[in-house]
Formats: structure tokens, sequence, C-alpha cells
């Protein structure tokens, strides 16, 4: 199932330019981005909108809480949306570790935006 222009996504990563990249992708096809430099902020994030994400796009290898603590702690609280994991550097078992966790899939980096974009506008 796709998601719709107008839908609110949050976005994950540390590289600072990078998340900029995909915030303005995101938002160049309509979509509303919340941000977060960290697995941390983005907990806030989270809570500070009550859940109420329809997607989340988030790095794997970030400071303070990664990429799989923070899906790990999403499916804890219940968020049923899709979750796409970004990353240059999984381990076979850092896949299954996620697929136990139900993520949508995996981007590998670095990766077009034309590709994000259409994994949210497609699937």
């Amino acid at each position: 199932m796709a998601i719709s222009p107008g839908k609110r996504i949050l976005c994950v990563e540390d590289d600072r330019v990078v998340l900029r990249a995909l915030v303005l992708s995101l938002e160049a096809c309509h979509f509303e981005v919340v941000s977060a430099v960290h697995g941390g902020y983005a907990l806030d994030e989270f809570h500070s909108y009550a859940g109420k994400f329809d997607a989340i796009l988030t790095d794997h290898d970030m400071p303070q809480v990664n990429g799989l603590a923070l899906v790990e702690y999403l499916r804890a609280f219940d968020f049923k949306g899709r979750i796409w994991v970004m990353s240059g550097q999984l381990t076979p078992s850092d896949r299954q570790a996620y697929r136990n966790f139900g993520v949508s899939g995996f981007l590998q980096k670095p990766f077009d935006l034309d590709l994000l974009i259409e994994l949210f506008l497609s699937q």
C-alpha cells in the first residue's frame, strides 16, 4: 500500500546533510516530514505527536539510540505503520533482527532519492 502525499513521515538520520536532502525530497512530494538527528530525538518526536505517523524512515547506525533499538521501542508502543531502514552496512543478523520487528524494507546507502520517493508512493 502506498503512502499518500499529505501523510506524516518521521525521518531519522544522524548525518544532517543527508537528513536535509531526505526532508526536502519528501516535502517536495507533499509529505509532512518530522525529522530527528538520532533515535533519542526520534523517540521525543514520536511521543510529541502521540505516535501519529504513517511511516518511519530510519538510519541504522546512529549515536545514543540506534535504528534497531528505535524500531524495537516503536513496535513495543504498538506502532503498526511502515518502517524502512537505511544503512550502508547491515549484517545478515541485523536484517533478521529488523525483520523480526516487521520492518517494511531496507534501503542500501547510498541510494537515489528518486528510489525513495518511488518506494513511498508505490507500495
